[in-house]
């Protein structure tokens, strides 16, 4: 009791400081212990941090009860053994979850700095905490995951961001699991050293006619330039020729980076992206030399239809885009490496088998989780829907793809990846961890090697 009742106390002296600020016009500038750790190790997917929220409960109904989507409170904020910070919370649109009884579980954004300017938690300003309400928070944040994996170090040119998983305990209850995004912010862009005042630009794509300018005044040189569909729902100038598009285009745009998460967006079969349905996206301009960067968004329908086609032509990114026969190419090599790579059947079988070793026993916790299977059985559905769509992508790339144990490695190589050198054997694939006590050659190097001095 006293230790909640200081915090509250804190809370209203933090208050009335706000409040003396905004009539003195002084700043208040505190940063505290929340800079002990930096941004990238909040978002490991294979830790749950446990966020505590300890708010006034009438306040915390009126977030709970808020359809406007606007209402900020005042929250005291930690995780672990930190010293709590104070920032706000509201909700986020979507849909409440309550399945499971108690509190129902929405969407939450959590400001940091709202009240104390200058104030971070872990290098971070904003948290975006998703409850997965038109799928789940394991598919969701695995998309985002997915997404992470194509911005690795091969050098896909595409800065995707990250995510990872939160347990949410308000005033003592415990609330749910949730999908912790990285949000897309000024704080982002200063993270990875991209933003400089004055010469960086962040737009949001919430749809196709609602392009918003999230930061910088006016817009930015290659905004303007692209005046053409499929850049703008009220194009002011023509699209370009094939051939025009694909010798300029690259002046303005990453298109490594674009491509990419458009292959992303496709093999994931995400119904409501930039390239499916013109929506759901950042993007981000610079001066100095450095092209367009874009950012996928709003991942909570994904995993939809194992078999869907990756070459679909009903929006202007695809009729315009994935149309024109550079870009085409481009996409295709991308998505032949990727499922060759990072997204190999090994590679994400491997991702999912970690997240569920993670997240079962926090899933079977959770009130409101969406899972309607027994947890190991989603997760085996998970990863089966995963080979399969695997198998329909390469086959719609042209390449046909043996894979007689079911491990997600084929025995031709080429297109299909790295030879499976015993595609009868689940438990032998390339990339395989090496069992050196087994005595066999696990993942087709050739030999056993790897793990000790045995070997």
């Amino acid at each position: 009791m006293s230790e909640i009742w200081t915090r509250k106390v804190g809370a209203a002296v933090i208050a009335a400081l706000v409040i003396l600020s905004a009539i003195s016009g002084a700043a208040i500038v505190f940063t505290g212990a929340a800079h002990a750790q930096e941004w990238p190790a909040v978002y490991d997917p294979f830790q749950i941090l446990t966020l505590n929220l300890e708010l006034n409960p009438v306040d915390w109904q009126t977030v709970l009860n808020d359809e406007t989507y606007d209402i900020e409170v005042p929250v005291w904020f930690w995780t672990g053994s930190e010293e709590p910070i104070y920032v706000s919370v509201r909700r986020k649109s979507g849909d409440p979850i309550s399945t499971g009884g108690g509190a129902p579980k929405v969407s939450l954004k959590i400001d940091i700095n709202e009240y104390i300017e200058g104030q971070k938690w872990r290098s971070l300003t904003k948290l975006s905490l998703e409850n997965g309400d038109d799928s789940d928070i394991v598919r969701e944040g695995l998309a985002w995951n997915v997404h992470r994996l194509a911005s690795c170090e091969e050098g896909y040119g595409y800065e995707a961001g990250f995510a990872s998983w939160m347990r949410v305990i308000v005033n003592g209850e415990y609330i749910g699991l949730y999908a912790s995004v990285e949000q897309r912010n000024k704080q982002f862009m200063r993270n990875r050293g991209l933003y400089i005042k004055g010469a960086t630009w962040l737009y949001k794509i919430s749809d196709m006619a609602s392009i918003q300018l999230e930061f910088g005044l006016p817009h930015s040189p290659t905004y303007e330039a692209l005046c053409y569909s499929p850049f703008r729902s009220s194009p002011t100038c023509t699209t370009p020729s094939e051939g025009a598009l694909a010798s300029q285009l690259p002046d303005y745009v990453n298109m490594q980076g674009m491509m990419t998460m458009a292959a992303v967006e496709s093999f994931i079969a995400d119904p409501d992206a930039l390239f499916s349905h013109t929506k759901n996206a950042y993007f981000a301009d610079f001066l100095g030399g450095r092209t367009r960067m874009y950012f996928p968004w709003d991942l909570d329908s994904v995993f939809t239809d194992a078999t869907a086609d990756i070459y679909q032509m009903r929006t202007p990114y695809q009729t315009i885009i994935l149309a024109n026969s550079t870009f085409r190419a481009l996409y295709d090599q991308i998505m032949t490496d990727l499922l060759g790579g990072p997204l190999s059947g090994p590679s994400l079988i491997d991702f999912v088998n970690r997240m569920e070793s993670t997240l079962s026993a926090a899933l079977a916790e959770d009130p409101n989780n969406q899972i309607e299977d027994p947890i190991p059985d989603y997760f085996d559905g998970l990863r089966a829907w995963i080979l399969l769509r695997i198998a329909h992508v390469l086959g719609q790339l042209g390449y046909t793809c043996t894979d007689g144990d079911g491990d997600g490695s084929f025995a031709e190589g080429g297109g299909c990846g790295e030879v499976d050198c015993d595609d009868a054997d689940p438990a032998v694939y390339p990339g395989r961890f090496e069992d050196c006590g087994n005595g066999f050659e696990d993942n087709c190097v050739g030999v056993i090697v790897g793990c000790d001095a045995d070997c």
